[in-house]
């Protein structure tokens, strides 16, 4: 490992200059802000009632066999998913039998570059700023482009890895009766480690130099102790027949996606024994997460979309090092405030557009919180 400093210095009329031009960008983050709170509001109401729409029409059916009379029908069922088929990787010549996925991870031993970053404002309104780059080793399953590095001499990496991952799926894959469609079988992926060994190497088909077995995993280098950058490793993993429990629509012996009135499309399968209500309260409980993972999204465009509209102040007070870190504290302060203001009025109106039942009473609720703060503020005052 190896590291070095450099130092830069930026005058205050240039970060005048940069700070203005940030404004641009800043408004641009500032109006996506709006769509991904609003739309987010529609999307999560109208998977919750696409997911309870579900909850009332699903069927639980046996595996055992297929009954045609529940084609068309939105069906849950608990039953293991297998497959006769054997999967052979085409480089390496593993044969794994009766899996569902066979997949092969590769990685190499890489240079990586690291940089940290410390800046100083001084007397006058200019910035120092210095960087810090740190070079190591490390295993990658992605190539890392050294032509990118600020010190390339010494750090340099391969152009290419001499193997990459891999997978394959068997065709054929069944849940009882039942024919596993492929949007399904991909949503299996609890695997297993498939370790390989010395007698392995014989049925490698491509032509590898220094390759040997180390850890259960092909090596190809000198030395798997000690390795040297452009080594690599390869692994593999297999998903092997386990019990599932799915939710689709019955069809011909097989399963589509059951698409509900609000649009939200049911296509799921779980691994273990899971009821329809447990599949059910699951999805509701993946929708509420990723609503409140878009909501800090929003939040956050608009809080930085903010903060760069207001950063020519604080560079503006920075020529009093002091003073310009008030400023900038008293702007980031209000980007917050202001922003977590706006997200939940955003938020209100898209409540109050989709399900104006509810929306419009927190609509009310919060203008009427803001009304009191008002009134209260003016007592003071009195």
């Amino acid at each position: 490992m190896d590291s070095f400093t450099e130092t830069t210095s930026e005058g205050w009329r240039s970060r005048i200059g940069g700070s203005i031009k940030g404004i641009l960008f800043g408004i641009v983050l500032l109006v996506v802000s709006f769509p991904v709170l609003f739309l987010n509001e529609g999307r999560a109401i109208k998977t919750q009632k696409g997911y309870e729409e579900a909850g009332g029409a699903v069927v639980s059916v046996s595996a055992d066999k297929v009954d045609p009379a529940n084609d068309g029908k939105l069906v849950h069922l608990t039953a293991e998913a297998t497959t006769t088929e054997t999967l052979t990787d085409s480089k390496f010549g593993i044969a794994v039998e009766n899996v569902i996925s066979l997949k092969r991870s590769a990685e190499m031993y890489q240079w990586d570059e690291d940089i940290k970053t410390e800046s100083k404002k001084k007397p006058g309104g200019s910035k120092e700023t210095k960087k810090t780059y740190t070079y190591d080793k490390k295993w990658s399953s992605s190539l890392i482009n050294s032509a990118d590095f600020k010190k390339t001499a010494g750090h340099e990496n391969p152009s290419s890895m001499p193997v990459k991952g891999d997978s394959q799926t068997a065709g054929t894959v069944t849940v009882g009766a039942f024919k596993l469609a492929s949007g399904l079988v991909s949503q299996i992926d609890k695997d297993e480690t498939v370790n390989v060994s010395d007698k392995d190497l014989a049925a490698v088909k491509a032509d590898f130099k220094n390759l040997k077995v180390s850890g259960g995993k092909f090596y190809l280098g000198e030395t798997p102790g000690t390795p040297a950058v452009g080594d690599c490793r390869v692994g593999f993993k297999a998903i092997r027949p386990q019990i599932v429990s799915l939710m689709a629509i019955q069809k011909n012996g097989s399963f589509e996606q059951y698409v509900t009135s609000t649009n939200t499309k049911i296509f799921d399968l779980r691994e273990g024994t899971i009821s329809a209500a447990d599949m059910v309260a699951k999805g509701l409980e993946e929708n509420a997460m990723m609503t409140w993972i878009l909501r800090g999204v929003g939040f956050l465009l608009m809080a930085f979309g903010i903060g760069m509209i207001l950063n020519p102040l604080s560079v503006i007070a920075d020529v009093v090092p002091f003073i310009g870190g008030l400023v900038g504290g008293a702007t980031a302060l209000i980007a917050i405030v202001a922003a977590a203001g706006m997200s939940l009025v955003t938020i209100a109106i898209g409540w109050v557009f989709y399900r104006p039942l509810v929306g419009i009473p927190l609509l009310l609720l919060g203008i009427g919180g803001i009304v009191a703060i008002v009134m209260m503020n003016k007592k003071k005052e009195a």
